[in-house]
């Protein structure tokens, strides 16, 4: 699975939305072809989307690629649908909320119709009432935005995502950085350069760092990703680990103008009931 790559923290949903990425080509619904209402068939892709809209039910909000997976296998169900798509290897311009385009290729009669689906992905901040009183609730969700017609949006990103992978494979490293670094210490069949990171003084409202680890136990392994937000890990290997294997992930500490000193722990739930973690500390710059 591929993840989208982010250049910046912070940014609104009104600002995400009225980025140059959502200039819409064509915004009517209200589309014939051989007497066959499309609003029909977007109802029913609309429907897909709320369902899977509260991302609470499937572990969070940083479960959302995996969400996201969920609503294109139901879209691909349908007996309308020809392809279905998302844009996961584009560059995005946020961590959250983050916008998304799935494509469609409808059947309409003896046509091909390719529309796209916007969604963002967002913590949204509600008040709602119990027993009288009103209480904000944080709520993580993929929330759909509009639709209309894109020709060639899928070829377009599935081109990308088979440029990149040309070049980058993000769970099995093969760079010689990675490959030759010194590896000290060793937890539960894995071995790191070291369990304990002082970050020091950082001048950024966000770091993104890379870390590298080697498994090599004998027993299959998955990880579940263990965060202390708002740091969190973003990319790490998602499926069943190889012996002498190395892999990566990143962590990604958004500051946001908090002028703090921290110290946390992040790390991994491993399938055999074990963990892997990793202690973090530093401050960041005061401005």
């Amino acid at each position: 699975m591929s993840f989208p790559q982010f250049s910046q923290a912070g940014i609104t949903i009104k600002k995400a939305l009225s980025e140059s990425y959502y200039s819409i080509e064509n915004s009517n619904r209200k589309f014939q072809y051989n007497s066959v209402n499309i609003d029909e068939y977007d109802d029913e892709i609309i429907q897909i989307i709320n369902k899977y809209s509260n991302l609470n039910r499937f572990g969070g909000i940083y479960e959302y690629a995996k969400v996201i997976d969920l609503i294109l296998v139901e879209i691909n169900k349908l007996e309308f649908v020809s392809d279905a798509f998302y844009d996961k290897c584009a560059v995005k311009n946020s961590i959250f909320p983050v916008p998304f385009r799935i494509g469609v290729k409808l059947l309409v009669n003896d046509l091909t119709i390719e529309k796209c689906y916007d969604i963002v992905v967002c913590p949204v901040d509600e008040r709602k009432r119990f027993f009288g009183k009103s209480r904000k609730i944080l709520s993580n969700r993929v929330d759909y935005l509009s639709n209309y017609i894109k020709n060639g949006f899928i070829d377009e990103q599935r081109a990308i995502c088979a440029t990149i992978s040309k070049y980058d494979d993000v769970w099995k490293v093969r760079d010689e950085l990675a490959l030759n670094m010194v590896f000290m210490d060793t937890l539960n069949y894995f071995v790191v350069d070291s369990l304990t990171h002082n970050l020091g003084l950082i001048s950024d409202d966000q770091l993104v760092i890379t870390k590298y680890m080697k498994y090599i136990g004998e027993e299959e392994i998955t990880l579940k990703r263990i965060n202390n937000l708002p740091f969190y890990i973003a990319v790490f290997p998602q499926t069943t680990l190889m012996k002498n294997q190395t892999y990566l992930f990143t962590v990604i500490f958004p500051f946001e103008n908090n002028v703090r000193p921290f110290q946390t722990e992040l790390g991994f739930e491993l399938s055999n009931g074990s963990s892997l973690m990793f202690e973090f500390k530093g401050n960041n710059q005061i401005k």
